[in-house]
């Protein structure tokens, strides 16, 4: 049965939820996000449905249901993509259980699927298509968690095309958190996440792509320091030239 079914999923293929790390400038990069290398990808419909099953102890809650037109790129049929989001709940414990099912569209074929658990993971319905790691194929994040600042954190789904699958990054899952920028002009993608003193600390990063793998290449800081008994704010940048860190900038200001 359909039930049998994910009880055993959830049993064979577990992930724990990716962590949060930095402090950040929240909503800088809220707008950015448009700038993705989004190919076709047109929403057909969606809605949301609560669709519960019990067998024994477990419970299996249907929490979100989404269909849409998807192109993964110009040498892939367009398909039929399916997201999904079950609620896992026993005696002891919950978590939650998604899955992208994508499908031919011609013959409603299965061309290919991914399912995972996350672990206290409260109803995130957020995710997005894009080429995140610039081959011009389209991958997919999927929010997992969020901090205390509603700062997201992501798992990151990319398409490998020597296979016809998605497979989870782990380096980007990591290293991808809070707010993001995606330029394709130098395959970069950048950080920001919001930190104390008021809103004004956060951090910022921006990691180069190279071959699916995150290269740092910029950080900036701002941060609280006490100068001569009095608090001031310091900003800070530091990039890798030629192997090496340098610090390009610094900068003390006060309280606006």
């Amino acid at each position: 049965s359909l039930l049998n079914f994910w009880l055993c999923r959830f049993k064979l293929h577990c992930c724990s939820g990716r962590r949060l790390i930095g402090k950040s400038l929240y909503g800088r990069y809220l707008n950015k996000m448009n700038k993705l290398i989004i190919t076709s990808f047109v929403l057909i419909f969606f809605h949301k449905l609560i669709l519960s099953q019990t067998n024994g102890n477990q419970t299996v809650k249907i929490l979100y249901d989404s269909t849409y037109q998807v192109s993964l790129n110009q040498s892939i049929p367009i398909l039929i993509g399916k997201f999904k989001i079950f609620e896992l709940d026993n005696e002891k414990t919950s978590s939650s259980l998604y899955e992208f099912k994508f499908l031919n569209l011609n013959d409603k074929s299965l061309f290919t699927q991914v399912v995972d658990t996350v672990y206290d993971f409260v109803y995130w319905p957020d995710h997005e298509f894009g080429d995140f790691n610039f081959d011009g194929y389209l991958d997919f994040w999927t929010v997992i968690n969020r901090d205390v600042k509603a700062q997201p954190g992501y798992h990151f789904w990319i398409f490998n095309p020597a296979n016809n699958t998605f497979e989870i990054n782990q380096e980007f899952s990591d290293s991808l958190v809070c707010n993001l920028d995606f330029n394709s002009r130098d395959s970069t993608i950048s950080t920001g996440c919001q930190g104390g003193c008021v809103g004004m600390c956060g951090s910022e990063s921006t990691y180069k792509v190279n071959d699916n793998h995150l290269v740092l290449i910029e950080t900036s800081e701002t941060e609280q320091v006490e100068i001569n008994g009095e608090w001031k704010f310091r900003s800070s940048t530091h990039k890798l030239i030629n192997g090496n860190w340098q610090k390009v900038k610094e900068d003390y200001f006060d309280y606006p």
